[in-house]
């Protein structure tokens, strides 16, 4: 039960794309090109699959969403291997029949961030829905004809396969190389590996009882912590587990009564009488292939990146998500050659960011397991008040550590340094940096689309949009809607329009239109179409032609003043939370008149688990600002920050030094927000919020690089701390709107009195962004007073004094 036979018959002379390798990744392959019209044969040196060799058991939500859009999902949950009735999730203990070590188990619930639900089915499952899926399609899988030779002539590829004697050259457009970690292909193609080697072995056994030997209804999943075995014991068949032994040096073959004793202590089953039926060996260790991608041949799964096991068969699936309409679009006649490129491009930085994480975690486990060890574990059968409170002290230590899988490397899939995606304005440089604990479901270009429900029946955002791409639309625009139509058309590619309603959707996507491509991957947003309008986008995303993009943290927007003056100075303006540069061009270019040189930085990235991260990420964006302008910085040096810039500047004076190569001799504090977060009805009420200026709201709901709902959420409070505690010396403007409902008054009137030198301006009217509302010429003047009084070394006594007034 569980062992898969694969079709024996010779494979065609021709076709597009020749797959080698029928593993889960070869096979979905083949579903996914097929679905996109390609043709596609299969070829893979082995006859069968067995279910004690298969590998990859749990399968997470973000491979679900493949599995879904492959139209397999319910084919794949019910290709059940072992009784349904064990599956309760995971549960630490101390053996199978030993003690609980965390109450209830390890329920392994998924985050928050997609509407699929993790799974656990064996690989040969999947494998034999995939043939049959392909047998219904006529797609040729041939199974025991081997790669022996690849050329590849620029214009298709010539693979040598033989088998029992036979030997035949198959002509393809394209070579998929999905033949796991000793992969022939990438041999043959020249592609080296990169990575770390393994010090020690480990080995992942499949053991066999007699049936019932376990009982009736055994929990089919556990990870076991006792003196001899530690890590999965999981079900596969009625009669048959996974179960891992080892570490052992890399010259070690430990007898078959050594494996099977280690298997016993995971049962905890001393007398339980076991047979071997497979053991393979695995290494913790990452070996990443030097390009996925040469010529016309390309590398997926494991073939371009082996890692500590735990979901590389999901990244070899999101591999597979990535290159299909990629390379459907360029056989199509669709796509260019740089389409291509971005393969490699996007998917081996992100394997790269996952392998590095995965050997971390796993050498962490190790260490938590050799804590556990010296402390020592109790025998299952001693359940003396030591030994339970000796479990209690374990149990404490497990649920210490992060619980299921690590939101990050399930769903920030993200592609930041791909030439088919079209970055908002400076959105590469102010985004956080990739984290496998921390994801934003944000629906920013390169990332992964955010999943929802679109309508009360059920129907989710990816069902809409199907395997083609989708322009999502927040409110109707029949121009941007038209046009995208007319030019998806034009380049035949599939294109779904979706209307979001009222509701979570669109609160999560925002206003504008939003571009996804067939991976579910956010391609370009924005509320109105760039220059070349969506002929341009859609150009750019099939790599046809490049797209203005700005990389790199050295991304300013710069006034200078009129020719023939001296410049009196120099300004650096921080934005807030959703802003970017556009939206301090007005107030740039006033200050440049008065013959101030102004720079616009980009906004700060915030963390609210790490308000010095914060600052420190930021603080070499400053310095860079400063280095770069040579010898054009003319002195005093002021920093202008508004909302959370406001918090960022404030904070690093609170905590830096004149030593700092941007030390300002003064700042202004705009719009410096409260704590706490504070709610909108929507786009329309933080605009309200904002400001009431016809000219700043046009701005603000034109530029795509805006993110509607980022005053939403609270900056960090040790953040706000920073800069409300200060007692910096350099001279401080604080600017407050009275109308400002993002303010906090006393603490503001407060900072300005601990201050040592500090003056609190109070705009009548004015709301959050004082800098961009109705009274900005006022703002403005109020702001080059000051500039003009720290030039002449007394920032806080007016130029011109009032001594008399009847208003």
């Amino acid at each position: 039960m569980g062992d898969v036979r694969f079709p024996t018959g010779e494979p065609p002379a021709e076709t597009d794309v020749l797959i080698v390798g029928a593993g889960p990744v070869g096979l979905s392959a083949a579903v996914e090109l097929t679905a996109r019209g390609v043709s596609v044969a299969v070829v893979d040196a082995a006859t069968e699959a067995t279910l004690v060799r298969a590998g990859a058991m749990g399968h997470s939500p973000r491979t679900v969403e493949h599995f879904r859009r492959w139209g397999l999902l319910q084919q794949i949950r019910t290709a059940w291997t072992f009784p349904p009735e064990w599956n309760r999730g995971i549960r630490l203990a101390t053996s199978l029949a030993g003690h609980d070590l965390v109450a209830d188990g390890e329920r392994r619930q998924p985050p928050g961030f997609s509407l699929a639900r993790p799974i656990r089915r064996p690989q040969t499952a999947l494998q034999q829905v995939f043939l049959d899926h392909l047998r219904l399609h006529g797609v040729p899988v041939s199974g025991g004809w081997r790669a022996v030779g690849l050329a590849d002539t620029g214009a298709d590829v010539e693979t040598s396969v033989s088998s029992a004697g036979q030997a035949r050259t198959i002509r393809s457009r394209y070579v998929i190389g999905a033949d796991g970690g000793s992969s022939t292909v990438r041999r043959l193609a020249g592609i080296e590996r990169e990575g770390e080697h393994a010090t020690e072995k480990m080995f992942r056994l499949i053991v066999r009882h007699a049936p019932g030997a376990l009982g009736a209804a055994p929990s089919g999943t556990n990870i076991v912590f006792n003196g001899r075995a530690s890590g999965f014991l999981a079900a596969i068949s009625p009669t048959e587990w996974r179960v891992y032994a080892g570490p052992y040096p890399l010259d070690a073959e430990p007898a078959e009564a050594e494996l099977l004793d280690v298997a016993r202590a995971a049962f905890g089953v001393a007398e339980l009488e076991l047979e071997l039926a497979s053991r393979t060996t695995y290494h913790q260790a990452t070996r990443i292939a030097a390009t996925f991608r040469q010529g016309r041949v390309l590398l997926a799964g494991d073939a371009a990146h082996v890692r500590t096991p735990g979901g590389n068969l999901g990244e070899g699936f999101g591999d597979v998500a990535n290159l299909g309409w990629k390379l459907a679009a360029v056989l199509a006649g669709h796509g260019g050659d740089g389409l291509l490129d971005s393969y490699d491009a996007e998917r081996r930085p992100h394997n790269q960011r996952v392998a590095d994480h995965a050997l971390a975690s796993a050498r962490r486990s190790r260490e938590l397991l050799a804590r556990i060890r010296d402390g020592g574990i109790p025998d299952d059968a001693d359940d003396g008040a030591p030994a339970r409170r000796r479990r209690g002290e374990i149990a404490e230590l497990l649920s210490a550590q992060p619980r299921g899988e690590a939101p990050g490397v399930l769903f920030d899939e993200r592609y930041d340094d791909s030439g088919v995606v079209w970055y908002g304005t400076g959105q590469l440089a102010a985004e956080r940096p990739w984290a496998a604990s921390v994801y934003e479901d944000d629906p920013r270009p390169g990332h992964r689309a955010p999943d929802l429900y679109v309508d009360p029946w059920g129907d989710t955002l990816y069902d809409r949009l199907g395997v083609g791409f989708g322009l999502l639309m927040a409110a109707p625009d029949a121009a941007v809607e038209q046009e995208f139509a007319a030019a998806a058309q034009d380049r035949g590619l599939r294109l779904s329009v979706v209307h979001l309603p009222e509701g979570p959707a669109r609160e999560r996507y925002g206003e504008g239109a939003v571009l996804v491509r067939p991976d579910q991957h956010v391609a370009w947003r924005g509320r109105v179409l760039p220059p070349g309008g969506a002929a341009a986008v859609l150009d750019h995303v099939l790599g046809l032609r490049a797209a203005p993009q700005a990389k790199g943290s050295a991304v300013f927007l710069d006034f200078t003043g009129p020719a023939g003056l001296r410049t009196r100075g120099t300004v650096l303006i921080v934005p807030g939370r959703g802003e970017s540069a556009s939206g301090y061009v007005r107030l740039g270019s006033r200050l440049a008149a008065d013959a101030y040189r102004v720079r616009v930085v980009l906004p700060p990235v915030l963390d609210e688990s790490d308000a010095d991260g914060a600052l420190d990420r930021f603080e070499p964006v400053l310095a860079e600002a400063v280095a770069e302008l040579g010898d054009g910085l003319v002195a005093p040096l002021v920093l202008v920050g508004a909302d959370a810039g406001a918090a960022v500047v404030g904070g690093l004076v609170a905590r830096s030094g004149p030593d700092a190569s941007w030390w300002p001799a003064a700042v202004v504090l705009a719009g410096l927000p409260g704590y706490g977060a504070h709610r909108t009805g929507g786009w329309e009420d933080e605009l309200d919020g904002r400001t009431h200026c016809p000219v700043h709201r046009g701005v603000l709901g034109g530029d795509p690089a805006v993110r509607p709902g980022a005053l939403s959420a609270p900056v960090p409070s040790a953040l706000l701390d920073a800069a409300y505690r200060s007692k910096a010396e350099v001279a401080h403007l604080i600017l407050a709107g009275d109308a400002d409902p993002y303010a906090d008054r006393e603490r503001l009137a407060e900072l300005a009195s601990i201050l040592p030198t500090a003056r609190l301006a109070v705009v009548r009217g004015a709301r959050h962004d004082v800098l961009n509302d109705v009274q900005h010429r006022s703002v403005a003047a109020e702001v080059v007073a000051f500039l003009e009084a720290v030039r002449a070394g007394r920032p806080l006594e007016p130029i011109v004094q009032v001594e008399r007034s009847t208003w």
